[in-house]
């Protein structure tokens, strides 16, 4: 978990269900708090745990930044 909130997203590869993989992002306040995520689950024969970092992570972090920024308002 130390890690997951260090980086400030979680990749899950096949750990709840086989053939699922997923990746998450907090959506915070502006004092930080969760008040949700943002979870983008793929069949795991779709693509690798690095291309899922490479093409999905920067995409999902610019959503729940935009999410984040306008609860802020």
């Amino acid at each position: 978990l130390e890690q997951v909130r260090d980086q400030g997203w979680s990749l899950v590869d096949q750990e709840l269900e086989t053939g699922l993989m997923s990746i998450a992002a907090p959506v915070r306040t502006s004092s930080g708090h969760v008040v949700g995520a943002i979870n983008v689950g793929v069949p795991t024969l779709r693509m690798s745990p690095g291309e899922m970092v490479e093409t999905v992570l920067p995409k999902l972090q610019a959503t729940v930044q935009s999410i984040s920024e306008a609860i802020r308002r």
